[in-house]
């Protein structure tokens, strides 16, 4: 039996990245050879380099921003993600697909060592947009899926952990494009790696293309865009995501009862990071009506967004400074369970409200104040939310289309652009305890000093279904 003699060397030589670009550059690589095969040895530094590569086409490169440097999605990543210590490098080049990508990834993403890759490939530049047959389409979304796959793969056999990018409307979109972007995107989602979500960031909602506010060209974002891009992701999840599977989540049994609550705020969450655009989503269930109009959950700057139940179970939206009924007498009643969620979307300025998975109300106003907390009941008032349970409060960082409402009634959640989920089964709940936060992020509900009466409610209890 002869015994393995490993290559006698190890070879430092230096390489170029992709040629021509702004951050095109040269960098050492150690190569070997092993049983007459090529291979690059890994080598890891000696310290927690927190380094990002974006992986892409135009969009990354920054085109349609006014100053690539500044306003483009990579370099507003870049800006947020610095005081957390991360860098953020951009590799988009133009045109590129998934093949192209592939065929520059060893010399534009493993020179740069990064911990995480976001992969942006897009089905326009893998050839939808030229497709007239439904056997066109689906071979060029077969393509783009294989691809990125590829790319995940590559990823994970370098130590590298792969994050997606949903596809996102551009002002070319139609209802073809929309509808096969979005059933690719739900497939994405409920994959094992991280996703994050582009699709909703920038989406005109009732024409299922990109906004028009938002738009450079038929192809690519505006500066107005590219924020709208960057502020979908959830700037902690890279503290988070390498060690929590990615996927589809479920709401787990158990809930929190409010009880005789004497506090203004039981339960608060401070973001960590600003949102623009939003999603917020909850179950809850009175168990007896209040005496007088209770704000059940507030949002915003100084609770300038809320919910409220009048005596009589009519539901009431706050904002600006004044509420509307939206839900006349009788929609709450006492031992019920209910699903709402609030969506806005900063750019477009809607506001849309769903009860039970269905719209009910919609509003285009100015803009709502700045998402600076959220909390159970309202700050400074002396009705406080009594007696009221609590289940699954969902945020994300844009503004979901009906059809992702629905799923949350139903009881999946997606992890791409969820900022957080806590499904309120905790069973401590002591003054200052943080919440379990399922999302692939830092940020967590925390009971508040005064909040003495809050009960855990265990999975026997009937739960909303």
């Amino acid at each position: 039996m002869s015994r393995f003699r490993p290559s006698p060397s190890v070879n430092a030589r230096r390489i170029s990245t992709t040629t021509g670009k702004v951050w095109s550059g040269a960098y050492e690589k150690l190569e070997t050879t092993l049983t007459n095969s090529n291979y690059s040895p890994m080598v890891r530094p000696e310290f927690h380099s927190k380094k990002i590569v974006m992986l892409g086409s135009s969009t990354v490169d920054g085109t349609g921003a006014s100053n690539a440097n500044t306003t483009s999605m990579h370099a507003l990543l870049k800006s947020y993600l610095s005081s957390a210590g991360f860098t953020v490098y951009n590799r988009g080049v133009g045109s590129d697909n998934t093949a192209l990508m592939a065929d520059r990834f060893y010399k534009d993403v493993i020179i740069m060592n990064p911990d995480y890759c976001i992969l942006m490939p897009t089905m326009g530049n893998e050839g939808f947009h030229n497709e007239t047959t439904t056997a066109g389409r689906v071979a060029v979304m077969n393509t783009l899926r294989n691809g990125i796959l590829k790319l995940v793969q590559m990823c994970r056999q370098c130590g590298i952990v792969p994050v997606v990018a949903t596809q996102w409307p551009t002002d070319r979109y139609d209802a073809t494009h929309y509808q096969y972007a979005r059933n690719f995107n739900a497939e994405l989602e409920a994959m094992d790696f991280h996703v994050i979500d582009l699709f909703h960031a920038a989406l005109d909602h009732s024409l299922q293309k990109a906004l028009a506010a938002a738009v450079f060209d038929l192809s690519h974002y505006n500066d107005a865009g590219h924020r709208a891009l960057a502020k979908s992701v959830p700037p902690s999840m890279f503290d988070k995501c390498d060690s929590q599977y990615g996927g589809l989540l479920r709401s787990p049994k158990g809930y929190i009862l409010t009880g005789d609550v004497a506090k203004d705020t039981p339960i608060t969450y401070t973001p960590t990071y600003a949102l623009d655009s939003y999603t917020v989503a909850l179950w809850f269930k009175i168990d007896t009506m209040p005496a007088a109009s209770t704000t059940v959950f507030s949002w915003g700057t100084s609770a300038g967004e809320r919910i409220i139940v009048d005596p009589d179970g009519a539901l009431k939206y706050f904002t600006n400074g004044a509420s509307t009924i939206i839900g006349a007498a009788g929609t709450v009643a006492a031992g019920t369970w209910y699903h709402i969620a609030i969506t806005y979307n900063y750019i477009s300025d809607i506001v849309d409200v769903y009860w039970n998975g269905a719209a009910l109300y919609n509003v285009t106003q100015a803009a709502t104040s700045a998402f600076a907390s959220w909390a159970i009941g309202r700050a400074g008032t002396t009705a406080y939310c009594k007696h009221t349970n609590f289940k699954d409060v969902i945020i994300y960082r844009s503004k979901l289309t009906a059809e992702k409402i629905r799923q949350l009634y139903e009881g999946v959640i997606s992890q791409a652009g969820l900022e957080m989920f806590a499904p309120l089964n905790d069973k401590v709940l002591g003054v200052g305890s943080l919440l379990t936060n399922l999302a692939p992020t830092n940020g967590n509900l925390q009971v508040n000093d005064g909040a003495t009466t809050l009960t855990a409610v265990n999975a026997a209890a009937a739960t909303p279904s």
